[in-house]
């Protein structure tokens, strides 16, 4: 088995290597372990990854992260190309990293590595980071930057109310999170996730504890409270865009915050000065 050591990968830049491979069909690395730390993820397709104690297939949307030592393959699989962003860097950096954050686990302390879901688009807005540090800066603000917007990206975040949800459900309310689709509601998850209204609903309450009209609601007033604070947007406006409507609006800033909307306006900028 193959051992790649950190001080052997050129060019390096911000300290560390960027790269973006294509796995056809039947391509593969080798086994392989190194003595640095790896973060790689599908952009487009699927490849086979075998870590020597399990096998199975990631796909666009899902990450692999790799510490030193561990033992892994990728290999192409049939009737599709695995295109593949890989960033590797020292493991003296994760290791710093941990000790910061006490995030050891966000990377996986298990003896194999740690293969997780964040979805397409979560991963294009990181294959965009990973690009910008490969032609930026080289120097190693540039690296820990990337590294931390990477295992913030990792932990999970707690006010996320889809937190538990599967990832096609997860990923298309993502998506529903600003407008027009915010407005929309029910039938734009239906148009998104390609299921029915009645599936949605089920997944949603065994998932997320509430109703998708709950969900919608919760997601709709988070956005309106969002944009209270921190724009200039009308009130009128902010309840079209959300799909809400101005009366119901008051009434469930009024349940919630004992306010109107136009005084919770008022507070938000206040405590600014």
């Amino acid at each position: 088995m193959t051992t790649f050591r950190f001080a052997q990968l050129a060019p390096l830049t911000g300290g560390c290597h960027v790269a973006r491979s294509f796995y056809h069909p039947g391509h593969a690395c080798g086994a392989h372990d190194h003595d640095f730390a790896e973060a790689m993820w599908v952009e487009v397709g699927a490849v086979r990854h075998d870590s020597g104690r399990s096998v199975r297939m990631i796909a666009a949307g899902e990450i692999v992260l790799v510490r030193p030592r561990q033992r892994h393959d990728l290999r192409g699989v049939d009737d599709t190309v695995g295109v593949i962003m890989n960033v590797a860097f020292p493991a003296a950096v994760l290791a710093g990293l941990e000790r910061r954050y006490g995030a050891r686990e966000l990377w996986g302390d298990g003896p194999e590595p740690r293969t997780l879901r964040l979805g397409r688009e979560p991963l294009a807005a990181l294959s965009r980071r990973a690009e910008a540090l490969r032609l930026g800066a080289s120097d190693e603000l540039a690296r820990d930057a990337f590294l931390v917007d990477l295992l913030d990206r990792l932990r999970p975040h707690q006010g996320l109310l889809w937190r538990d949800a599967p990832a096609w459900l997860a990923e298309a309310l993502m998506r529903l999170d600003q407008p027009p689709l915010l407005s929309e509601g029910l039938p734009a998850l239906v148009r998104l996730t390609r299921r029915s209204r009645e599936y949605i609903s089920r997944t949603v309450r065994a998932t997320c504890g509430m109703t998708a009209t709950e969900l919608l609601t919760e997601q709709r007033l988070r956005w309106a409270e969002s944009q209270l604070a921190l724009s200039d947007l009308p009130i009128a406006e902010i309840a079209r865009s959300c799909g809400i409507g101005r009366a119901r609006l008051h009434r469930l800033f009024s349940d919630r915050h004992g306010r109107s909307p136009r005084d919770y306006r008022v507070a938000c900028r206040g405590a600014a000065g």
